[in-house]
């Protein structure tokens, strides 16, 4: 899951995943993108509820996709609330499951890909050649493509075909179709066209369309445009020929020439008025020169157009000029005033009227318009009555009300607002006492009075307080006024405004308050603090000012604090504060104040203005911050940058965004070739590959964009001619682009180096996630394997592997783990279901594995083929000593029953026990050693198990004391308690023996062989200092002599295939070397000490093994054996007498029916007829027929036919596994009856 998650979060697609059933929601930045105004909301939520719009559809997915199944949408719709409204979406779609550690799906892999866009350009772009394919067919114009230098006319419209008489034309040339127009000089003009490659267009062109030649031609008048069509080449291929009827338009228009010269100078000389005439349907027949001056058409643009197009759109969807040609007919004229448009798209207002236009006889033809701009006047009207609106609206939100007090009727005449401060009643009037009675009476003497207005005297502004009428509440009003004179200059009336300060009043009070509060903090900080006034004035300074510059505050305010400005920075930092003051922006500047001491430090400073509730500025704050050291830190950064610039092994340059370089460090001549100078002032397009010019222009348009590039890669001309291959990082910064390229050309060379390595290479390669789950294989795996990488790629190792499911599983679980195996044999299945044999090492990096493996299936054949070469030797050396107690064992047999015949004749019976007893120990004891031997010889693969050493080596001392002779003494010291270990037993005899052998021909003259077992835990210290050794828990099995021992460079050589010290013809140098390869592939390994002349220990290391030892029962005696059931018959097929007669004879006794034959066909002659027969018992070396061949038979007449093989040759013991179906099994001769009798009973036993 880990894994999973961390491809997630690291892909740039959108993906999502869901998990468990309720498919809990986490994505990567991708998605959130997609998610829009959802994310981050929807993280951790369940799928249904993150998208409870589309909660079925998810449902859906979330059941198939948790059974194991797979879904995948194209261009799917969904209608998705993303950013606060429904929209839809359209989107494709991959879901799989996500496996846990069992291989079972715990959630569901999404993979979003958003094609909205797409799909509607697609269906925009359908929809306009549809709507292409109907303007052409219906387009009013008409519209021919004529192909070739022929004319050949390819396609022709319906416009064209009414033009030319729905003559049939499509297929034929301009000359085979059309002669009239052949006759005129249109294919002259056509083929001009075709041979310059230059359109041609006309306007009122005469055509007389000779459709029929026994019918008098049809005059048309058209206007036309023959456009030449070009190949990629610029080569002429065709013409496309459009144009319009205007037969109409012209007719009309010389009928109209005719009394045109009468009226126009009449018409044109009302050029204030627009006077428009028009037919019955509204298209226009006179425009004079008037409409041309408002309206901006010509009356070429509007003759025979609808009147119409001077309407606004409303107007005309609402049927306005139509409605006023109707008036115009029922009433005899139309007035109207409304909004009208110029060509120019801009409305005006106008003034006009219509009436109906009068022929010779009287009747309507048409309509006259007449009107006339009135745009100003109209504007001016509403302006009016705007303003009007605007100052009763602000003095209700101002709170602002106007009165007028005539001083004879001493009455006051309020605005609403007037009333509503007071809390009065709105009202046309109020007498000015109702309004003295509110005042307090401590402000009484501040309000007028009727004596002071009579006077003249009153105070224009006054402030006092009311108690307002309605509610009691005490206010603070602001009142100015003016007075109204008479003639003589007597006071008449007083007009004014009244205006509730309370607000005003009471924050002024709080600003107050607050700036002496301020001013009392500003004293007790560290910092430097003080205020100015709006004009910029400086007004006061706190504590800290004063004590660093040693002034006192009336030295600084003012214009002052200029004295402790250095005079380099004065001007820019005063114009910097008079833009401040006058725009009223945050002052920031940095500049260098002195300090008491006559030192001048850098300071940043700061200035903020506070704005009243009116929103103009009240004053400003500002401080004072020491940043001399940090401007230090930053002049030493900035001498770093430089040395950066320059001693950089990267290419460094500084461009606008039109790519003309600026500034490039001393690199481009190191890289590139280029100088300095030569590569400032050009563009990058000079430098930048051919083929890269386009990205490299897409990314520069991405950086001016505000974008930041990462990793992005082209290729730069060196001044030689050569190309470089650069990987760039690049930032966008004030109209510029600043960028640092890495020149990766020998990185780039070195990947591809890489990537052949992988593609060529013999090692099989495999790249797998830390579940094992392969992401990659190179060449290799396929070569040997044979599975194609799309059938490898997102299946797990363990597929690949032969076995059953719990050893493919401990081995997956190996790799896996956090110390993958090393130098491990894996049998791998190939796609032919061969089993091919691979040496693995495998290396783990965070959460990815890596797999490298040599196939060693014929290395393998050949060790084994060597192997049993080195056995066979050692059983060359053997053979002399066991032959001598072979024969030893045949005597003991045959003079045992040689004793019993005689005995038997003389008829002294009791004695028989005994010597049947001896034949019988001396029997066994030879079975033993053949047995031994043969196990030792036989050519067979490994077959680890669990194996308790300490019986293993015991059950050898016979035969490595036979093999050591009586010159050497043998000794074993086997400890207690000794751990289980994991290896092949019959391997391990070999081993065992071949160091035995070995130590025996070290010490010709005698000595001494010990063999010594214990449990060994070798930790990661030793682990470390040793080759191929892992720390753990070992069972080690140790053989010392006393021999001639070996030097140093002797032991570093030992386990070398072929090499050996023994002379020519006495060894073949693979003992040791095949023991070393058995611990090797048994994952332990083997340890030489030795000295000159003092003796060799080898120390064998295998790995312990948890768990129980296979334990093997002796057989049963003979009667205890299990009998037969009732009517159990068996056939046995021997070609030995002596054996069959044996077998038979057994199983009589034990209650079996029996049946015999001495061959193959003799057998199978049995086994054709009808008898009963339960089980069949045979050899496998008979003669004719094998005993194989014999069961195969067998069971092609009875199909559910046991058998039991017999064989007395290793080889075929070897085979068993290969050779055996179900219900068959076999013994090897020599064997025990008691054990013939229990593998009868176990087969026939056997459902």
């Amino acid at each position: 899951m880990t894994a999973a998650l961390g491809f997630i979060l690291r892909s740039h697609v959108p993906i999502v995943s869901l998990w468990g059933e309720v498919g809990t929601m986490i994505y990567n930045d991708a998605y959130s993108v997609f998610a829009g105004g959802r994310h981050p909301g929807q993280l951790g939520l369940g799928v249904r509820d993150g998208w409870p719009e589309v909660a079925e559809f998810n449902d859906n997915v979330m059941k198939v996709v948790l059974a194991g199944g797979t879904l995948a949408y194209k261009d799917q719709e969904l209608t998705l609330n993303r950013h606060g409204a429904p929209e839809q979406v359209w989107m494709d779609l991959d879901y799989s499951p996500a496996l846990d550690d069992r291989g079972v799906p715990c959630g569901v892999i999404a993979i979003v890909t958003e094609t909205t866009e797409r799909v509607r350009a697609e269906r925009w772009l359908q929809g306009e050649q549809d709507r292409l394919r109907r303007m052409f067919q219906q387009a009013p114009s008409f519209i021919a493509l004529l192909a070739g230098p022929e004319h050949r006319i390819e396609l022709a419209n319906p416009g064209f075909m009414r033009l030319i008489g729905e003559r049939e034309v499509v297929g034929r040339t301009i000359a085979e179709a059309l002669p009239d127009a052949v006759e005129q000089g249109y294919l002259e003009l056509l083929n001009r066209v075709f041979n310059t490659g230059e359109a041609f267009a006309a306007n009122g062109a005469k055509y007389a369309v000779q459709a029929n030649p026994e019918e008098p031609a049809d005059e048309r008048y058209v206007d036309f445009v023959y456009q030449p069509l070009k190949d990629q080449a610029g080569e002429t291929v065709g013409i496309f020929v459009e144009g319009s009827d205007v037969t109409e338009r012209t007719l009309v228009e010389n009928q109209m020439k005719a009394g045109e010269a009468r009226s126009r100078q009449i018409l044109d000389s009302a050029t204030d008025y627009a006077i428009i005439a028009s037919d019955l349907e509204g298209k226009v027949t006179r425009w004079n020169r008037g409409a041309e001056n408002i309206l901006g058409w010509t009356e070429a643009d509007m003759l025979g157009k609808p009147a119409t197009l001077f309407f606004t759109p409303e107007d005309r969807e609402a049927g306005v000029p139509e409605a006023e040609m109707q008036g115009a007919l029922k009433d005899g004229s139309v007035a109207d005033e409304r909004w009208h448009m110029r060509k120019s798209g801009d409305r005006f207002w106008a003034m006009g009227q219509m009436t109906p236009l009068l022929d010779e006889q009287r009747a309507v033809a048409g309509f006259v318009k007449v009107l006339r701009d009135r745009t100003d006047e109209h504007m001016a009207a509403q302006a009016l009555a705007r303003t009007a609106d605007q100052l009763d609206r602000a003095q209700e939100a101002g709170g602002v009300g106007v009165f007028t007090l005539d001083l004879a009727t001493n009455l006051i005449t309020g605005s609403t607002a007037f009333c509503r401060i007071f809390g009065l009643e709105v009202c046309d009037s109020v007498p000015a006492s109702e309004i003295e009675t509110l005042i307090v009476p401590e402000d009484a003497g501040k309000a007028s009075n009727e004596a002071r207005r009579s006077a003249g005297d009153a105070d224009r502004t006054v402030e006092y307080r009311v108690r307002r009428a309605d509610t009691g509440e005490e206010r603070v009003l602001s009142r100015r006024a003016e007075f109204e004179r008479d003639d003589a200059g007597r006071p008449t009336a007083m007009v004014g405004v009244i205006q509730d300060v309370t607000e005003q009043r009471r924050v002024q009070a709080a600003l107050e308050q607050s700036e002496a509060q301020f001013r009392s903090l500003a004293q007790g900080l560290p910092n430097q603090i003080w205020t100015a006034q709006p004009d910029g004035g400086l007004d006061w300074f706190n504590r800290q000012v004063v004590a660093y510059s040693g002034r006192n505050e009336r030295d600084l305010v003012g214009e002052g604090w200029g004295e402790i400005v250095h005079s380099e920075d004065l001007t820019a930092a005063a114009a910097r504060w008079g833009h401040s003051v006058a725009t009223g922006e945050i002052y920031e500047a940095e500049f260098r104040i002195r300090r008491a001491d006559g030192d001048y430090r850098w300071h940043l400073v700061r200035a903020l203005p506070i704005r009243g509730a009116d929103g103009l500025i009240s004053h400003w704050v500002g401080s004072n911050t020491d940043i001399h050291d940090q401007k230090s830190v930053e002049a030493a950064n900035a001498r770093d940058r430089d040395r950066l610039w320059t001693m950089s092994q990267d290419l460094m340059l500084v461009c606008d965004f039109e790519g003309i370089i600026t500034a490039v460090n001393p690199s481009a001549t190191r890289l590139l070739g280029w100088e300095v100078g030569e590569m400032a002032g050009r563009s990058l397009a000079e430098f930048t590959h051919p083929d890269d010019l386009a990205s490299t222009a897409q990314e520069v348009g991405k950086l001016e964009q505000g974008a930041t590039t990462l990793a992005f890669e082209n290729r730069y001309r060196c001044r030689d001619g050569t190309y470089r291959l650069l990987d760039w990082t690049a930032v966008p910064d004030a109209g510029r682009i600043h960028a640092v390229g890495r020149d990766i050309t020998e990185e780039r060379a070195i990947a591809r180096d890489q990537e052949r390595i992988w593609s060529v290479s013999p090692v099989l390669k495999v790249v797998a996630s830390g579940s094992g789950e392969i992401l990659k294989v190179n060449p290799a795996w396929s070569s040997c394997l044979g599975w194609s990488t799309a059938r490898t790629v997102q299946h797990r190792f363990d597929e690949f592997l032969s076995g059953d499911e719990a050893s493919r599983t401990t081995l997956l679980n190996d790799i896996v783990g956090p110390t993958p195996p090393s130098e491990r044999q894996v049998d791998m299945r190939a796609a032919d279901d061969a089993v091919r044999q691979v040496v693995w090492n495998f290396v783990r990096d965070t959460n990815t594995i890596y797999g490298f493996g040599r196939d060693v299936t014929e290395q393998r054949a050949t060790e084994d083929a060597l192997r049993q070469s080195q056995k066979m030797e050692a059983v060359g050396q053997l053979t002399g000593g066991i032959a001598h107690d072979f024969n030893n064992l045949l005597q003991g047999i045959t003079g045992s029953l040689d004793l019993v015949q005689k005995r038997i004749g003389e008829g002294r019976i009791s004695e028989i026990d005994r010597f049947m007893t001896g034949a019988m120990t001396s029997a066994n004891r030879a079975a033993a050693l053949t047995h031994r031997l043969l196990a030792f010889s036989r050519r067979q693969p490994l077959a680890p198990r669990a194996v308790r050493a300490n019986p293993l080596v015991a059950s050898m001392e016979d035969l490595i004391r036979r093999t050591m002779g009586e010159r050497i003494e043998l000794e074993l010291a086997l400890a207690g308690g000794l751990w289980l270990t994991q290896c092949d037993p019959n391997q391990l005899e070999s081993a065992i023996l071949n160091l035995v052998i070995n130590a025996r021909d070290a010490m010709p003259d005698g000595g001494r062989l010990t063999i010594e077992t214990c449990n060994a835990h070798l930790d990661s210290i030793y682990a470390a200092s040793q080759r191929d050794v892992r720390p753990g828990q070992y069972v080690c099995i140790c053989v010392t002599d006393t021999g001639t021992g070996m030097d140093a460079r002797t032991i570093a050589k030992a386990f070398d295939p072929f090499f050996t010290t023994k002379p020519i013809g006495q060894g073949t140098g693979l003992g040791l070397s095949m023991i070393y390869g058995f611990a090797r592939q048994s994952e332990g390994y083997a340890k030489i000490y030795s000295e000159i002349g003092k003796g060799t220990t080898i120390k064998l290391y295998l790995p312990r093994h948890i768990g129980e030892a296979e334990e093997h029962d002796g057989p049963l005696s003979l009667s205890d054996a299990h009998g037969a059931e009732e009517g159990e018959t068996v056939l046995v097929v021997e070609d030995e007498d002596v054996v069959r007669g044996l077998i038979v004879s057994v199983l009589e006794d034990l209650g079996y029916r029996t049946l015999e034959a001495s061959d193959g066909p003799k057998g199978l002659e049995i086994l054709q007829s009808k008898r009963r027969i339960d089980l069949l018992i045979t050899d496998i070396g008979l003669p004719g027929l094998n005993g194989r061949q014999v069961a195969d038979a067998g069971r092609e007449l009875r199909a559910n036919l046991k058998v039991l093989f017999m064989t007395g040759y290793a080889e075929n013991a070897a085979l068993a596994s290969g050779f055996l179906e179900h219900g068959m099994t076999m013994i090897t001769k020599p064997f025990a009856m008691e054990a013939l009798a229990t593998r009868i009973r176990d087969i026939l036993g056997d459902d």
